[in-house]
């Protein structure tokens, strides 16, 4: 079953949507994705600042995440 998701990160940050329209970031594109379940992993390629090398360590309080090269 696949339904439609927003994706957003957990910094409540303007540019913290990962499912931005095509050639328009600033509008929203529900993609359509696997159920999702509690404990579920999602792997986003390309995501900025939520790599290791860019992170704000400790930013609004957040641990830093943990990154994995596949």
């Amino acid at each position: 079953e696949r339904l439609a998701y927003v994706v957003v990160g957990h910094t409540c940050e303007t540019s913290d949507i990962l499912t931005p329209a095509p050639h328009d970031p600033e509008h929203l594109f529900p993609r359509l994705l696997p159920k999702a379940r509690i404990g579920d992993l999602l792997m986003i390629a390309d995501t900025g600042a939520y790599c290791a090398a860019m992170c704000a360590k400790g930013y609004n309080a957040f641990p830093q995440p943990p990154e994995m090269f596949v």
